[in-house]
């Protein structure tokens, strides 16, 4: 079995001198013959040794296993027992693995036959190894750039459906937007006429009756306007955040009380029978008084809006399980099932069988649920559908025991009220600064009025006045620093500064403060709490 190749490659084997003399040694194909269960390397041609990077002595004699790790870890050795079993060629494609430190992925492509002896038995196989990792790398590249393609599209259709769902969304807000405009507009103008009613009555009529009903109009339209304006600027500022709760212990009895007074116009226009019942003389509850009465008065303002005339409205309150718990029942027109989960939504509004003009602007409802959860608490709705009345339940937290008397509530010394005082009212609309001026002249004080700064510190340097009543949004020289001015001049320093004003956010009175007002009170004003404020028993804001 000596050959030409058993010096070279220590062989001896005629299938190898058969098979791989010419073809072999001088192709540009790896090649190497294996012999054997254990697959032991009987020949390697310099091509292949070139791409293992070894000597060719190195190799042979050695079990395919060991001579070459790098190509038994990918299913080299598997497919060699496969191949000496069946006797069928086989081919295995584009295998990974590392070789020899090189800085990037490998792959080779093994293609073996079995090469049969004299004697007919199976006796070598022969592995022709192709270095394919050019191609599998442009086979990557080009699954990549599928994949990426793939991605592209799926993301270009979820953007086009995102795109549409916005567009739709923006439209739907728009739309929303125009109807909360159109209902503004009408919540506006409903009042503004009855006032106008109300002036030009007054100035046609001498009657005493007349005078009365039109004085009672505007007063009452007035209070519609600011309880508007403050659902309006609440809104915004819960949505930014800029709601501060003055929390204490208080009782809520007095607040429900006040919170019915405020109503009772509406209540009496309806001719409802509203009925109170308190499961305690006192209902201590954590809570700020001021938001407390203006969730009561929400939701006692839904009632009366939804009830017919003639109707009926329960308010229920007690301690229940540690919470304040407060029930409105009206025997109205209900709600619809489908309608009940968005009874709190912003701008939700349903006809509910009554004119448009009784549906307010959809705002009230929202605002309780967002006061409710600032404190704590929650509010929720019920019906049995429509015709069937409904009930809204508040509820927020109360103290573990009810106390005799929360701490801190003795009542404030009382200041007798100024007298005959000497006034400077300052505000740049001349009808608000001169319609204040009179009022102040009818309960017996001194009364100058200027409509910018620098005519406000003139006049306070002619005549020291002891009450300022201030405007913030005055022309040039704003309010703030007009208050400052006074406070440094020693003639003004100790008067009393007032702020009567449109800005009323919590900043505004912040920095009022800061300036040197005494006070910070948001337009419009009831002139009996002007007063109040000026004798020293109610509070600065």
């Amino acid at each position: 079995m000596s050959t030409d190749f058993e010096m070279d490659v220590g062989g001896g084997h005629p299938s190898i001198d058969r098979y791989c003399r010419h073809l072999s040694e001088n192709s540009p194909h790896p090649i190497v013959v294996v012999e054997g269960a254990d697959h032991v390397v009987r020949y390697v041609n310099p091509a292949f040794a070139r791409l293992v990077g070894e000597e060719r002595e190195n190799l042979v004699g050695r079990p395919f296993a060991e001579a070459v790790p790098e190509g038994a870890e990918n299913g080299c050795l598997a497919l060699l027992d496969r191949v000496r079993l069946s006797g069928q060629p086989e081919i295995l494609a584009e295998q990974e693995h590392n070789t020899r430190d090189r800085p990037r992925p490998v792959f080779w492509s093994y293609s073996v036959w079995e090469l049969v002896g004299e004697d007919d038995l199976p006796a070598v196989a022969l592995i022709q190894v192709t270095d394919a990792t050019e191609i599998a790398l442009f086979r990557r590249q080009a699954s990549a750039v599928n994949e990426a393609l793939v991605i592209s599209s799926i993301q270009q259709h979820e953007l086009a459906e995102s795109e549409k769902s916005l567009a739709e969304e923006l439209k739907a807000g728009v739309e929303a937007r125009d109807r909360f405009l159109a209902v503004l507009s009408h919540e506006l103008r409903n009042p503004l006429a009855a006032i106008q009613n109300a002036v030009t009555l007054a100035a046609r009529s001498g009657a005493t009756a007349d005078l009365e009903w039109s004085r009672d109009v505007t007063a009452r339209q007035l209070k519609n306007f600011s309880h508007l304006i403050d659902d309006l600027l609440d809104v915004s500022r819960i949505s930014q955040g800029k709601i501060r709760l003055r929390k204490e212990l208080i009782d809520a009895g007095p607040v429900i009380e006040h919170a019915a007074e405020t109503v009772k116009p509406l209540i009496e226009a309806r001719r409802h029978d509203l009925r109170i019942s308190l499961a305690s003389t006192r209902l201590w509850v954590e809570a700020d008084a001021t938001r407390l009465e203006q969730m009561l008065v929400n939701l006692l303002a839904n009632a009366a809006k939804y009830t017919p005339p003639g109707g009926r409205i329960d308010l229920v309150a007690g301690i229940e399980g540690g919470e304040f718990v407060c029930r409105v029942r009206d025997d109205g027109v209900g709600i619809a099932p489908e309608l009940l989960p968005r009874m709190f939504d912003m701008f939700t509004q349903a006809d509910r069988s009554l004119a448009r003009s009784e549906g307010g602007l959809g705002i009230g409802l929202s605002l309780v649920r967002s006061l409710a959860g600032l404190h704590g608490g929650g509010v929720s709705a019920a019906s049995d559908g429509l015709d069937k009345g409904s009930e809204f339940t508040l509820r927020l937290p109360a103290p573990s025991a009810q106390p005799a008397r929360p701490s801190g509530s003795a009542a404030k010394p009382e200041r007798p009220a100024i007298r005959g005082a000497e006034i400077l009212v300052v505000d740049d609309n001349k009808d608000a600064a001169l319609g204040m001026a009179r009022l102040l002249q009818l309960t017996g004080h001194r009364v100058r009025v200027a409509h910018d700064g620098p005519d406000a510190l003139a006049s306070a340097r002619e005549r020291p006045p002891e009450v300022v009543i201030l405007d913030i949004g005055l022309p040039g020289m704003d309010g703030y620093e007009v208050a400052s001015r006074l406070r440094q001049d020693a003639a003004t320093r100790e008067s009393l500064i007032v702020a009567v004003t449109g800005y009323g956010e919590e900043q505004n009175r912040a920095r009022a403060l800061a300036s040197g007002f005494d006070h910070h009170l948001v337009k419009p004003v009831e002139f009996a709490r002007l007063l109040a404020v000026m004798a020293g028993v109610a509070p600065t804001a």
